[in-house]
């Protein structure tokens, strides 16, 4: 239901051209989670920015991580013999992306996910938002994330990935 009532604010948000913000109850009946879809026209095509949803009750939409924001990069060696390059993207709203690559197969995507993540400390918790899934606790510093992690979709195990800042990116 949420995903039709996304679909539909942001469809109407580019046929209006106005500013809409939905929040939607979860199970709880808390409405933690808040999607904000802006349209801006100008002299070019008009622009569509959707931003939200998150776990926790901050529904500011401020950039409380931009001091952990970044790509961190890793080489995975698994079971002695498999090798993966992994990525995740934090951003300054708390959402990231993970993607773990084969070398061997051209970079092709063995395993990626999306979520939302936390930080406390020298701790950070990703919680995808995959139906069903699981939050994984590790640890985070200034230049370096460690979690266990899925790097194959073909492969049922998790395996504690150290990601490095990667300041080229």
């Amino acid at each position: 239901m949420k995903k039709i009532i996304k679909l539909t604010a942001l469809l109407l948000s580019l046929l209006l051209v106005l500013p809409l913000t939905i929040a939607c109850k979860n199970d709880n009946g808390n409405t933690d989670d808040v999607y904000s879809t802006t349209t801006t026209g100008g002299s070019g095509a008009p622009s569509s920015t959707t931003t939200g949803g998150s776990n926790n009750n901050n529904n500011t939409n401020e950039e409380i991580y931009s001091d952990v924001a970044g790509t961190y990069t890793a080489k995975v060696f698994f079971l002695g013999s498999l090798e993966f390059d992994a990525k995740i993207v934090l951003d300054a709203f708390g959402r990231y992306e993970y993607v773990s690559t084969d070398p061997a197969q051209n970079d092709a995507v063995q395993y990626e996910e999306t979520g939302t993540f936390t930080v406390e400390g020298g701790k950070i918790v990703l919680t995808p938002s995959a139906d069903g899934a699981t939050s994984t606790e590790g640890t985070i510093t200034d230049s370096t994330v460690t979690a266990r992690l899925k790097v194959s979709n073909m492969l049922s195990a998790v395996t504690t990935i150290t990601f490095s800042l990667n300041n080229n990116s």
